[in-house]
């Protein structure tokens, strides 16, 4: 089945400004809870999620008090945009064995 044509494509202007938006958001939602104390982080998920396949991700999840995710998450067209996203000065931890098969790592 092929793909719907694009309604509106993006030119490189619009483009930043879509990312500039949405890491805002993000680095507003990761500032309340660490501020909280709840110790968020972003999993970076594969195209290969059942609830969004195809997709790269992007999903904070808070540490405290267990393990969660939010309902904070964006979408991606590629894995490489995810650090554009995250707030400045999180590393990259890179999947370990023992993760989901879709996990691509971790920012923290």
């Amino acid at each position: 089945m092929a793909a719907p044509p694009l309604q509106h494509a993006l030119d490189a202007e619009d483009l930043d400004a879509a990312f500039a938006v949405v890491h805002g958001r993000l680095c507003a939602a990761y500032s309340e809870l660490d501020a909280a104390r709840r110790l968020p982080y972003f999993v970076q998920l594969g195209p290969g999620t059942i609830d969004y396949p195809g997709a790269h991700l992007l999903r904070l999840w808070v540490l405290r008090p267990d393990p969660a995710p939010t309902n904070c998450l964006a979408r991606m067209g590629r894995a490489e945009d995810a650090a554009r996203l995250v707030p400045p000065g999180l590393a990259f931890l890179p999947r370990q064995a023992e993760d989901d098969p879709n996990v691509v790592g971790v920012w923290m």
